[in-house]
């Protein structure tokens, strides 16, 4: 089988050779290209031959010839070639088609992440990533304070949200495909558009999350602010202050409705367009499901926090990119086949056993009473949850601009809530007391309840 295997080689690369010197004869510079020979028959692979006559030809014409690997998988640019004109980036990951991005040059960007390797942006994409309001969101712990617990667990809302948009956009160009009739033919123009408008909800839908993440929404929740909103407004927010006008009024409208999730009865924004040619434009109703769905609760939001928590805490992850997929569409709602009811279970078993060794680790408990008892010691907490303000908090500074308002509040708890600032950054947490178990009888759960106290370590003799 091996003389067949070089045969086929050496075959390969001399049609390559004939072909590419015929059209060096076309263009005029057949002397260039005349003395061009491989020896095909050293050669392991078809590829290794190929490289030879790359190199060879660039020897012939007098210009050094640039290190490609035939193996590494190089990504070029659209507004470049492989010989150096134009930027040239790799290798990756599963990147999707690269023919998805809807802006003029096509040019994508790679980020290096820990879970998916490498994730692409558009053009359009990168010039949210680069603004001061989602560059906030590095500062923005994932798991609050269960660092204190899990010291690898310091990752943050901004790689999250690279990680939601990378998957939205998988998500939404495989279930676009499955909807044609041959599965797996290119996406229209629009279908493009839909696919990025998608991916930009996936990378915004966390914009709107405080310090501390989740312990501060709790806190401020009876204002009725939650997240959702205080995202979608901070990404229109990003929309004027930074002048992008190729997102349009209809376009934002649909990058907020996916953000929040639909309900059944809600459908997705209508183009402003001529009647005629309106049912084209308007996207299909489960598009808004991908991020949030708000039916059955598996979105590629859960699928990245639920990987990316498991790897920086040391916890057994689920096989997320199966039900990306094998995901279909059905009565205007994401479906998936019977077969795929155990991988739906071993997602919710990766959610349960993180809520029961991370999210409710009896530290992390300790150290979310303090946080609650530090802002609930503000009496008017409502300038934190104004946007000009809000977009200026983070887990770095929050503890300083509680002490300001107070001050100038002149609250009389500001000694007490400083002081539980002083106890909690030393580590000092509070101690349970007692533990109270309670039988839901709705969903037969087991609820806990903890009291704290201040506790004082001993040190050791």
């Amino acid at each position: 089988m091996e003389p067949e295997k070089s045969l086929n080689s050496v075959e390969l690369t001399r049609y390559r050779a004939a072909e590419r010197q015929h059209q060096e004869v076309q263009d005029g510079n057949a002397q260039q290209v005349a003395e061009m020979v491989v020896d095909a028959s050293v050669c392991d692979t078809a590829a290794e031959a190929s490289f030879m006559v790359k190199e060879q030809e660039h020897e012939s014409n007098g210009t050094p010839c640039p290190v490609l690997s035939p193996v590494r998988p190089v990504h070029v640019n659209r507004e470049g070639d492989a010989a150096g004109n134009g930027n040239i980036e790799g290798p990756s990951a599963f990147l999707g088609d690269e023919s998805m991005l809807t802006n003029q040059d096509g040019r994508q960007y790679q980020i290096a992440d820990v879970v998916h390797g490498f994730v692409t942006l558009s053009k359009h994409c990168m010039e949210i990533v680069d603004t001061l309001e989602f560059q906030r969101l590095r500062k923005i712990h994932q798991l609050g304070v269960s660092d204190l617990v899990f010291p690898g667990a310091t990752h943050t809302r901004f790689e999250h949200c690279l990680g939601v948009s990378h998957l939205a956009k998988i998500m939404a160009e495989n279930l676009l495909r499955s909807q044609g009739s041959q599965g797996s033919q290119e996406l229209s123009q629009m279908q493009r558009h839909w696919v990025e408008l998608v991916q930009l909800a996936g990378l915004c839908h966390d914009l709107g999350h405080g310090p501390f993440s989740h312990i501060f929404e709790e806190c401020v929740r009876g204002t009725g602010w939650n997240h959702e909103e205080m995202s979608c407004t901070i990404f229109e927010t990003i929309v004027k202050n930074y002048n992008l006008t190729w997102c349009s009024e209809a376009d934002r409208a649909f990058i907020k409705q996916a953000i929040k999730g639909r309900t059944e009865e809600q459908k997705p924004v209508e183009m402003k367009e001529p009647e005629e040619i309106l049912v084209l434009l308007t996207p299909p109703a489960w598009l808004l499901d991908i991020v949030a769905n708000k039916v059955n609760n598996v979105d590629v939001d859960k699928f990245d926090y639920i990987a990316r928590d498991a790897h920086h805490t040391g916890i057994p992850a689920c096989q997320y990119m199966r039900l990306i997929t094998t995901a279909r569409v059905k009565n205007d709602h994401i479906c998936w086949p019977d077969k795929e009811a155990f991988e739906i279970y071993e997602l919710f078993h990766a959610r349960y056993a993180l809520h029961k060794t991370v999210y409710s680790h009896r530290v992390r408990k300790a150290a979310e009473c303090m946080l609650r008892d530090i802002f609930t010691g503000i009496e008017n907490i409502t300038p934190f949850t104004d946007p000009a303000t809000f977009i200026s908090l983070h887990d770095y500074n929050i503890f300083d601009k509680i002490i300001a308002l107070l001050d100038q509040q002149k609250a009389p708890q500001t000694d007490k809530v400083r002081n539980v600032i002083t106890k909690l950054l030393s580590h000092k947490l509070y101690k349970c007391v007692a533990e109270f178990v309670e039988q839901d009888s709705a969903v037969s759960c087991i609820s806990i309840y903890c009291c704290f106290t201040f506790h004082h370590r001993k040190p050791m003799k």
